[in-house]
């Protein structure tokens, strides 16, 4: 399995990580792996006690599809989505990449409100050695915000916010798409847009999608996995997934 980063760089655990013998833990053909997650546990100290939102997880995310995490509010979606990222670390457990490039959480808190969206672009362009021309003209052309490019983000409603986020990841063109459910696609032309660029003839990339709407899975995802008391349950067949997800 090639991968993009060095693995020990993104293994978190408190014991010493074992790296024989991983290819006999895969699910996936290797040439088509994106992400891996490998006993990956997560908990937080409440006022009621430890709370467990990632038990022991396992699972492999392949490249060619686009996959959604059902769960109800607090089952721990967000969180798993940044332990994949890389902002939040877990109890234990490994992330491991394929040959992909993987883009920030979109629907996070990732937009400096106070820059205008210009200046948002330029600070991305930077950051991922895009060219900054390029990039202010593409997603000029791509959120046909027009005035309102110049403004501060604090003055956008939360569509134009989103028009804003998924333009500049789609200007880097990333393999792999963590969108979170704080991603707001109310946008009918924004929805259209996702949808040719996930879904359609020109698909060039994929997504893990987090949300506690099957609407949202089921207009955008070829098959789903259920985050329920910790545990994740993958479905290949989205239809059955929704099902079992809404008797929860």
């Amino acid at each position: 399995m090639k991968l993009l980063h060095n693995i020990e760089k993104y293994i978190h655990t408190k014991k010493k990580p074992v790296l024989a013998n991983i290819q006999e833990q895969t699910n996936a053909d290797s040439n088509n792996l994106a992400i891996r997650l490998t006993n990956l546990s997560k908990s937080y100290k409440t006022a009621n006690g430890k709370k467990v939102v990632l038990d022991n997880i396992s699972f492999d995310f392949p490249r060619d599809k686009n996959i959604g995490i059902l769960g109800r509010n607090g089952s721990g979606k967000s969180t798993l989505l940044s332990i994949i990222f890389g902002r939040t670390f877990p109890d234990s457990g490994s992330v491991e990449f394929g040959d992909v490039t993987v883009s920030w959480p979109i629907g996070g808190a990732c937009l400096n409100s106070s820059l205008t969206a210009r200046d948002n672009v330029k600070f991305v362009c930077r950051i991922y050695n895009v060219d900054i021309n390029y990039g202010i003209d593409f997603v000029k052309r791509f959120t046909e915000l027009g005035q309102y490019f110049e403004m501060p983000v604090k003055t956008f409603s939360s569509g134009m916010k989103a028009k804003l986020v998924f333009a500049m990841s789609a200007m880097i063109e990333f393999d792999c798409y963590l969108v979170d459910e704080g991603f707001n696609t109310g946008d009918a032309r924004l929805t259209k847009k996702m949808h040719e660029r996930f879904m359609g003839e020109e698909r060039k990339a994929n997504m893990i999608i987090v949300s506690h709407n099957p609407n949202l899975i089921k207009k955008f995802c070829d098959s789903a996995a259920i985050l329920n008391d910790g545990k994740l349950q993958y479905y290949e067949d989205l239809e059955e997934a929704i099902n079992i997800y809404k008797k929860l």
